[in-house]
Protein backbone atom coordinates (compact mmCIF):
# COMPACT_ATOMS: atom_id res chain seq x y z
CA UNK A 1 0.00 0.00 0.00
CA UNK A 2 1.57 3.34 -0.86
CA UNK A 3 1.63 6.15 1.61
CA UNK A 4 0.50 9.34 1.66
CA UNK A 5 3.69 11.62 1.42
CA UNK A 6 1.49 14.45 2.93
CA UNK A 7 0.57 12.44 6.10
CA UNK A 8 4.97 11.05 6.18
CA UNK A 9 5.91 14.53 6.13
CA UNK A 10 2.79 15.43 9.10
CA UNK A 11 4.30 12.76 11.38
CA UNK A 12 7.89 13.81 10.69
CA UNK A 13 7.46 17.16 12.15
CA UNK A 14 9.25 15.67 15.53
CA UNK A 15 12.45 17.17 17.00
CA UNK A 16 15.77 16.07 15.17
CA UNK A 17 18.48 13.80 16.76
CA UNK A 18 20.75 17.32 17.27
CA UNK A 19 17.72 18.97 18.73
CA UNK A 20 16.49 16.61 20.73
CA UNK A 21 19.93 16.15 22.66
CA UNK A 22 20.20 20.24 23.17
CA UNK A 23 16.45 20.05 24.42
CA UNK A 24 18.39 17.59 26.68
CA UNK A 25 20.91 19.35 27.60
CA UNK A 26 19.20 22.87 28.46
CA UNK A 27 16.90 20.05 30.99
CA UNK A 28 20.32 19.31 32.76
CA UNK A 29 21.02 22.67 33.17
CA UNK A 30 17.52 23.83 34.35
CA UNK A 31 18.15 21.04 37.07
CA UNK A 32 21.25 22.27 38.00
CA UNK A 33 20.07 26.10 38.18
CA UNK A 34 17.44 25.02 40.31
CA UNK A 35 19.77 22.54 42.54
CA UNK A 36 22.22 25.58 42.91
CA UNK A 37 19.36 28.20 43.68
CA UNK A 38 18.54 26.17 46.13
CA UNK A 39 22.04 25.65 47.64
CA UNK A 40 22.01 29.06 47.57
CA UNK A 41 18.95 29.82 49.60
CA UNK A 42 20.51 27.35 52.29
CA UNK A 43 23.96 29.50 52.26
CA UNK A 44 21.67 32.46 52.65
CA UNK A 45 19.81 30.93 55.62
CA UNK A 46 23.22 30.27 56.88
CA UNK A 47 24.13 33.58 56.82
CA UNK A 48 21.29 35.09 58.41
CA UNK A 49 21.58 32.23 61.39
CA UNK A 50 25.30 33.56 61.69
CA UNK A 51 23.91 37.06 61.88
CA UNK A 52 20.96 36.30 64.39
CA UNK A 53 24.00 34.69 66.41
CA UNK A 54 26.08 36.96 66.23
CA UNK A 55 23.82 39.52 66.90
CA UNK A 56 22.65 37.88 70.46
CA UNK A 57 26.29 36.59 70.81
CA UNK A 58 27.76 40.43 70.57
CA UNK A 59 25.04 41.44 73.45
CA UNK A 60 26.57 38.71 75.76
CA UNK A 61 30.18 39.52 75.12
CA UNK A 62 29.56 43.18 75.70
CA UNK A 63 28.23 42.19 79.06
CA UNK A 64 30.84 39.65 79.70
CA UNK A 65 33.27 42.89 79.05
CA UNK A 66 30.94 45.21 81.52
CA UNK A 67 30.58 42.58 83.90
CA UNK A 68 34.79 41.91 83.87
CA UNK A 69 35.75 45.51 84.08
CA UNK A 70 33.15 45.68 87.45
CA UNK A 71 34.88 42.71 88.84
CA UNK A 72 38.03 44.86 88.12
CA UNK A 73 36.65 47.72 89.89
CA UNK A 74 35.53 45.87 93.15
CA UNK A 75 38.56 44.05 93.34
CA UNK A 76 40.55 47.36 93.42
CA UNK A 77 38.12 47.92 96.20
CA UNK A 78 38.64 45.50 97.90
CA UNK A 79 42.22 45.78 97.76
CA UNK A 80 41.92 49.01 99.33
CA UNK A 81 39.64 47.71 101.76
CA UNK A 82 36.67 50.03 100.62
CA UNK A 83 34.47 46.52 99.61
CA UNK A 84 34.51 43.33 101.18
CA UNK A 85 35.41 40.05 99.74
CA UNK A 86 31.34 39.05 99.68
CA UNK A 87 30.78 41.49 97.43
CA UNK A 88 33.79 40.68 95.14
CA UNK A 89 32.42 36.93 95.20
CA UNK A 90 29.18 38.34 94.50
CA UNK A 91 30.25 40.19 91.15
CA UNK A 92 32.41 37.34 90.21
CA UNK A 93 29.20 35.11 90.15
CA UNK A 94 27.22 37.16 87.79
CA UNK A 95 30.60 37.28 85.71
CA UNK A 96 30.19 33.04 85.53
CA UNK A 97 27.15 33.31 84.78
CA UNK A 98 27.26 35.31 81.98
CA UNK A 99 30.54 33.54 80.96
CA UNK A 100 27.76 30.44 80.89
CA UNK A 101 24.95 31.84 79.28
CA UNK A 102 24.22 30.24 75.53
CA UNK A 103 23.65 32.27 72.25
CA UNK A 104 20.87 31.64 69.96
CA UNK A 105 22.84 29.20 68.54
CA UNK A 106 23.30 26.79 71.32
CA UNK A 107 27.17 27.57 71.69
CA UNK A 108 28.30 28.74 75.49
CA UNK A 109 29.75 32.23 75.67
CA UNK A 110 32.59 30.71 77.64
CA UNK A 111 33.91 29.03 74.41
CA UNK A 112 33.88 32.52 72.69
CA UNK A 113 36.16 34.01 75.20
CA UNK A 114 40.31 33.73 75.21
CA UNK A 115 41.08 30.82 77.01
CA UNK A 116 43.88 32.94 79.14
CA UNK A 117 41.02 35.51 80.07
CA UNK A 118 39.07 32.24 82.35
CA UNK A 119 42.90 31.40 83.29
CA UNK A 120 43.73 34.54 84.74
CA UNK A 121 40.25 34.65 86.43
CA UNK A 122 40.37 31.17 88.02
CA UNK A 123 44.06 32.63 89.32
CA UNK A 124 42.09 35.89 90.99
CA UNK A 125 39.51 33.37 92.54
CA UNK A 126 42.46 30.95 93.89
CA UNK A 127 44.33 34.43 95.79
CA UNK A 128 40.82 35.55 96.84
CA UNK A 129 39.50 32.15 98.37
CA UNK A 130 43.10 32.24 100.72
CA UNK A 131 42.37 35.60 101.93
CA UNK A 132 40.04 36.28 104.82
CA UNK A 133 36.23 37.37 104.69
CA UNK A 134 35.32 40.90 105.00
CA UNK A 135 37.49 43.83 104.76
CA UNK A 136 40.78 42.82 103.56
CA UNK A 137 43.21 43.28 106.41
CA UNK A 138 45.82 46.22 106.35
CA UNK A 139 48.49 44.07 106.64
CA UNK A 140 48.30 41.58 103.94
CA UNK A 141 46.91 44.35 101.82
CA UNK A 142 50.61 45.28 100.04
CA UNK A 143 51.01 41.26 99.62
CA UNK A 144 47.63 40.81 97.76
CA UNK A 145 48.07 43.58 95.63
CA UNK A 146 51.38 42.22 94.44
CA UNK A 147 49.35 38.95 93.32
CA UNK A 148 46.49 40.38 92.27
CA UNK A 149 47.80 43.26 90.47
CA UNK A 150 49.18 41.18 87.12
CA UNK A 151 46.74 39.17 87.21
CA UNK A 152 44.30 42.19 87.01
CA UNK A 153 45.91 43.84 84.49
CA UNK A 154 45.97 41.09 82.02
CA UNK A 155 42.45 40.50 82.96
CA UNK A 156 41.65 43.82 81.90
CA UNK A 157 43.14 43.57 79.25
CA UNK A 158 41.61 40.31 77.81
CA UNK A 159 38.24 42.27 78.90
CA UNK A 160 39.21 45.05 76.51
CA UNK A 161 39.93 42.57 73.78
CA UNK A 162 36.64 40.61 74.11
CA UNK A 163 34.43 42.37 71.30
CA UNK A 164 37.45 42.91 69.14
CA UNK A 165 38.63 39.69 68.75
CA UNK A 166 34.92 38.34 68.68
CA UNK A 167 33.92 40.84 66.10
CA UNK A 168 37.06 39.45 64.00
CA UNK A 169 36.07 35.87 64.24
CA UNK A 170 32.56 36.74 63.13
CA UNK A 171 34.04 38.44 60.17
CA UNK A 172 35.97 35.68 59.29
CA UNK A 173 32.91 33.07 59.20
CA UNK A 174 30.74 35.96 57.32
CA UNK A 175 33.48 36.33 54.92
CA UNK A 176 33.82 32.91 54.18
CA UNK A 177 29.68 33.04 53.77
CA UNK A 178 29.96 35.91 51.19
CA UNK A 179 32.87 34.16 49.37
CA UNK A 180 30.10 30.94 49.33
CA UNK A 181 27.32 33.28 48.55
CA UNK A 182 29.79 35.29 45.51
CA UNK A 183 30.69 31.81 44.06
CA UNK A 184 26.89 30.58 43.96
CA UNK A 185 25.58 34.07 43.12
CA UNK A 186 27.86 33.89 39.95
CA UNK A 187 27.18 30.49 39.03
CA UNK A 188 23.27 30.85 39.18
CA UNK A 189 23.96 33.86 36.58
CA UNK A 190 25.82 31.65 34.97
CA UNK A 191 23.61 28.71 34.67
CA UNK A 192 20.46 31.54 33.72
CA UNK A 193 22.07 32.80 30.74
CA UNK A 194 23.26 29.59 29.43
CA UNK A 195 19.85 28.56 30.32
CA UNK A 196 18.72 31.33 28.31
CA UNK A 197 21.04 30.91 25.52
CA UNK A 198 20.28 27.34 24.50
CA UNK A 199 16.60 27.63 25.00
CA UNK A 200 17.16 30.65 22.56
CA UNK A 201 18.91 28.68 20.26
CA UNK A 202 16.79 25.39 20.40
CA UNK A 203 13.80 27.79 19.74
CA UNK A 204 14.98 29.44 16.94
CA UNK A 205 16.38 25.97 15.45
CA UNK A 206 12.76 24.26 16.00
CA UNK A 207 11.35 27.18 14.36
CA UNK A 208 13.78 27.55 11.53
CA UNK A 209 13.41 23.31 11.10
CA UNK A 210 9.10 23.40 11.07
CA UNK A 211 9.12 26.62 8.89
CA UNK A 212 11.14 25.10 5.94
CA UNK A 213 8.90 21.70 6.34
CA UNK A 214 5.55 23.68 6.29
CA UNK A 215 6.99 24.88 3.04
CA UNK A 216 7.72 22.03 1.50
CA UNK A 217 4.43 20.37 2.78
CA UNK A 218 2.82 23.24 1.04
CA UNK A 219 4.75 22.52 -1.89
CA UNK A 220 3.84 18.86 -1.89
CA UNK A 221 -0.15 19.83 -1.24
CA UNK A 222 0.42 22.11 -4.32
CA UNK A 223 1.77 19.70 -6.48
CA UNK A 224 -1.22 16.78 -5.39
CA UNK A 225 -3.56 19.45 -6.19
CA UNK A 226 -1.76 20.11 -10.01
CA UNK A 227 -1.72 15.96 -10.31
CA UNK A 228 -5.69 15.65 -9.46
CA UNK A 229 -6.15 18.58 -11.46
CA UNK A 230 -3.93 17.12 -14.37
CA UNK A 231 -5.36 13.49 -13.61
CA UNK A 232 -9.15 14.89 -14.06
CA UNK A 233 -8.48 16.38 -17.34
CA UNK A 234 -6.86 13.29 -18.31
CA UNK A 235 -9.86 11.56 -16.93
CA UNK A 236 -12.31 13.67 -18.67
CA UNK A 237 -10.41 13.00 -21.90
CA UNK A 238 -10.66 9.10 -21.82
CA UNK A 239 -14.87 10.01 -20.88
CA UNK A 240 -14.92 11.66 -23.64
CA UNK A 241 -13.11 9.42 -26.17
CA UNK A 242 -14.53 6.49 -24.73
CA UNK A 243 -17.75 7.78 -25.24
CA UNK A 244 -17.12 8.94 -28.88
CA UNK A 245 -16.29 5.20 -29.62
CA UNK A 246 -19.10 3.79 -28.36
CA UNK A 247 -21.09 5.71 -30.52
CA UNK A 248 -18.64 5.12 -33.61
CA UNK A 249 -18.76 1.26 -32.40
CA UNK A 250 -22.63 1.96 -32.06
CA UNK A 251 -22.94 3.06 -35.31
CA UNK A 252 -20.73 0.30 -36.75
CA UNK A 253 -23.16 -2.54 -35.36
CA UNK A 254 -25.97 -0.48 -36.95
CA UNK A 255 -24.45 -0.16 -40.21
CA UNK A 256 -23.69 -3.93 -40.09
CA UNK A 257 -26.91 -4.91 -39.10
CA UNK A 258 -28.43 -2.51 -41.77
CA UNK A 259 -26.17 -4.39 -44.75
CA UNK A 260 -27.27 -8.03 -43.06
CA UNK A 261 -30.27 -7.34 -43.47
CA UNK A 262 -30.30 -5.49 -46.86
CA UNK A 263 -28.41 -8.74 -47.85
CA UNK A 264 -30.68 -11.08 -46.42
CA UNK A 265 -33.72 -10.18 -48.09
CA UNK A 266 -32.32 -10.76 -51.55
CA UNK A 267 -30.84 -13.70 -50.72
CA UNK A 268 -33.90 -15.19 -49.75
CA UNK A 269 -35.84 -13.90 -52.19
CA UNK A 270 -33.01 -15.14 -54.81
CA UNK A 271 -33.02 -18.62 -53.32
CA UNK A 272 -36.95 -18.78 -53.29
CA UNK A 273 -36.44 -17.90 -57.23
CA UNK A 274 -34.11 -20.35 -57.66
CA UNK A 275 -36.02 -23.01 -56.23
CA UNK A 276 -38.63 -22.14 -58.67
CA UNK A 277 -36.45 -22.21 -61.95
CA UNK A 278 -34.39 -25.83 -60.30
CA UNK A 279 -38.08 -27.12 -60.45
CA UNK A 280 -38.99 -26.09 -63.43
CA UNK A 281 -35.55 -27.26 -65.33
CA UNK A 282 -35.30 -30.61 -66.44
CA UNK A 283 -32.04 -32.32 -65.08
CA UNK A 284 -32.15 -34.62 -67.99
CA UNK A 285 -32.76 -32.28 -70.60
CA UNK A 286 -30.42 -29.59 -69.38
CA UNK A 287 -27.80 -31.28 -67.29
CA UNK A 288 -25.67 -28.75 -67.31
CA UNK A 289 -27.85 -26.00 -66.26
CA UNK A 290 -29.12 -28.04 -62.92
CA UNK A 291 -25.45 -28.55 -62.25
CA UNK A 292 -24.92 -24.90 -62.57
CA UNK A 293 -28.09 -23.97 -60.99
CA UNK A 294 -27.20 -26.36 -57.29
CA UNK A 295 -23.51 -24.08 -57.67
CA UNK A 296 -25.60 -21.16 -57.84
CA UNK A 297 -28.52 -22.63 -54.28
CA UNK A 298 -25.09 -23.93 -53.03
CA UNK A 299 -23.21 -20.38 -52.83
CA UNK A 300 -26.50 -18.73 -51.88
CA UNK A 301 -27.14 -20.83 -48.71
CA UNK A 302 -23.27 -20.31 -48.09
CA UNK A 303 -23.75 -16.33 -48.21
CA UNK A 304 -26.74 -16.63 -46.10
CA UNK A 305 -25.39 -18.45 -43.47
CA UNK A 306 -22.18 -15.93 -43.49
CA UNK A 307 -25.01 -13.19 -42.95
CA UNK A 308 -26.89 -15.06 -40.19
CA UNK A 309 -22.88 -15.45 -38.79
CA UNK A 310 -22.37 -11.58 -39.00
CA UNK A 311 -25.81 -10.65 -37.13
CA UNK A 312 -24.73 -13.57 -34.27
CA UNK A 313 -21.35 -11.80 -34.09
CA UNK A 314 -22.91 -8.20 -34.43
CA UNK A 315 -25.31 -9.36 -31.40
CA UNK A 316 -22.43 -10.27 -29.03
CA UNK A 317 -19.96 -7.77 -30.04
CA UNK A 318 -23.37 -5.13 -29.22
CA UNK A 319 -23.90 -7.00 -25.86
CA UNK A 320 -20.07 -7.33 -24.67
CA UNK A 321 -19.22 -3.41 -25.83
CA UNK A 322 -22.13 -2.46 -23.76
CA UNK A 323 -20.71 -4.82 -20.59
CA UNK A 324 -17.26 -2.87 -20.84
CA UNK A 325 -18.83 0.59 -20.75
CA UNK A 326 -20.67 0.00 -18.17
CA UNK A 327 -17.68 -2.09 -16.20
CA UNK A 328 -15.63 1.78 -17.62
CA UNK A 329 -18.17 3.93 -16.46
CA UNK A 330 -18.10 2.22 -12.75
CA UNK A 331 -14.88 2.36 -12.32
CA UNK A 332 -14.32 5.88 -13.24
Amino acid sequence: MKKNPLTTEATSLILTRGQKLLALLTLLVLIAMTFSTFNGSNVSSRHSEILDAAEVSSESIILVQRQALVYIVEVDQWIDGTETRSTVERTRALLAKRLNAFDSSGTSIRSLVNPLFLQNLKSADAVIQKSPQGFLPIQIRGTIKDQLNPIVEDISKYAAELVISFQKSIEVKLRLVTAERAKITTRNLFLRYLFLLMTLILLLWVGITFSARYEYIQDSIKRQVDELASSRTELEEAQGLVTDLRILDEEKNEFISNINHELRTPLTSIIGYLGLVSDLTDEKSSPQTAKFLKIVDRNIVLLLELVENMLTISKLDIEASSKTYDRVILDE
